[in-house]
């Protein structure tokens, strides 16, 4: 394979080829479906519903060391990285802008071998990412020429251009590159507003139908985040003054409607997820 797997937990990244290790694979598979279904008449059934779960990803590497002490430094080490529980996010360097998060299914195996104190060979280790998919290292609020940070394969537009911030806009478009929709309740978008509101402002998003209305007024040095399903005006949770609606954004793109706001500022800020 020749790639190298980088690994973050908490705020260590390594690289496994800075330990000597070699990748094999690294392959990570869909997310499992399921399906439910429900008898219709005597000879068929109808699908009632469809759920994603985790997926699976499987790593695969040797390493060489230069003796036998290396060797046993090289393999605690390995061991610590795999053993510590929680969950840490993997990627590999052929496709930089897509991380899982994961965690590893049962042991790790690093066999000494009587031949040689120098060499392990097909070391593998299982992980799961709950997720079900990969997320993009960036987020909305990144450049699109950010280098590193976007890549084939992720749906975006040329033109027209997504954008993902936007000043006295009461109408413009939101892209969702994501294979799937962004679900305030599974992975809500965060939206950022500072501006001027008298006495209630409403988000619409034309596409699914559904209006946010915060009844609370705002100063322009008031800073509003809207996280999911619940609204906070400089920190404080002010979900009482909504009208418990909440902002989904379909695949593509989603046409926004703003009112009741005047000299304001709107971002939109989400990892998109494949």
């Amino acid at each position: 394979m020749n790639d190298d797997v980088v690994i973050q937990r908490d705020n260590e990244v390594v690289h496994l080829k800075d330990w000597g290790v070699r990748v094999i694979s690294f392959d990570p598979s869909s997310a499992n479906s399921f399906q439910e279904t429900t008898q219709v008449g005597i000879y068929g059934a109808q699908t009632t519903s469809s759920k994603v779960g985790e997926l699976t990803l499987t790593l695969v590497f040797d390493f060489l060391a230069d003796d036998k002490y290396d060797f046993e430094l090289i393999r605690l080490k390995l061991l610590g990285l795999f053993a510590t529980p929680g969950a840490f996010y993997i990627w590999s360097t052929r496709v930089p802008y897509l991380k899982w998060k994961v965690a590893v299914q049962g042991s790790v195996n690093i066999p000494r071998y009587e031949s040689s104190d120098v060499a392990s060979n097909d070391i593998t280790v299982t992980m799961v990412c709950s997720d079900g998919y990969a997320e993009s290292v960036a987020t909305t609020l990144d450049p699109l020429t950010s280098t590193g940070k976007w890549g084939l394969g992720m749906n975006l537009t040329k033109s027209p251009k997504p954008e993902y911030r936007f000043t006295n806009t009461n109408s413009f478009r939101f892209f969702n590159a994501s294979n799937i929709p962004l679900l305030a309740e599974e992975r809500p978008v965060k939206i950022h507003f500072n501006g001027v509101v008298g006495k209630s402002l409403a988000i619409t998003n034309k596409t699914t139908g559904q209006t946010l209305i915060i009844n609370h007024a705002l100063k322009k040095t008031d800073k509003l985040l809207i996280e999911g399903l619940v609204p906070y005006v400089n920190g404080t949770q002010i979900y009482k003054d909504c009208n418990h609606a909440y902002l989904d954004f379909m695949r593509g793109w989603n046409d926004i409607a703003i009112s009741g706001a005047s000299d304001f500022t709107i971002s939109f800020k989400t990892h998109f997820y494949y």
